[in-house]
């Protein structure tokens, strides 16, 4: 009965980890597609205000229009870029290692369990390695 207790103890704390890992994927998914859509937002405007400005400039209206026109294209592309680079680019990357890390755990929690199964015996010492396992996460 005790080793079908340790066993299950080792199954539950993988599942627990699975379920962290399902998290974290999600928010990687979700920070890829946040990305993405800064950077095509930011393409988008900024092809639309340079056309903008190109169109007013040959129209012979007022220099300011053209100049503002410009100006914002500028905000637009650095703020956008700024924002992608700066903050989605890292959430991603974040994200990115923690599944990694978590992968890594589970399959050396894995092969421990798988090991520890086969001789049909889970002494408190491997208990003890599948728990500094654990922590290091």
């Amino acid at each position: 009965m005790e080793l079908e207790s340790r066993q299950q103890y080792m199954i539950d704390k993988q599942n627990e980890l699975k379920v962290k890992l399902e998290q974290y994927n999600k928010c990687k998914k979700r920070w890829i597609r946040i990305d993405s859509v800064f950077k095509t937002l930011s393409v988008v405007l900024t092809v639309g205000t340079t056309i903008a400005t190109a169109v007013t400039g040959g129209l012979m209206v007022p220099i300011l229009i053209p100049t503002l026109l410009a100006t914002a294209t500028a905000i637009q592309t650095s703020s956008c870029g700024l924002i992608a680079i700066g903050y989605t680019s890292k959430q991603k990357s974040y994200y990115k290692k923690k599944t990694e890390i978590l992968n890594s755990n589970l399959n050396k929690l894995f092969i421990f369990f798988e090991r520890s199964r086969e001789d049909k015996n889970i002494t408190i010492e491997e208990l003890e390695e599948f728990n500094e396992i654990l922590e290091k996460f």
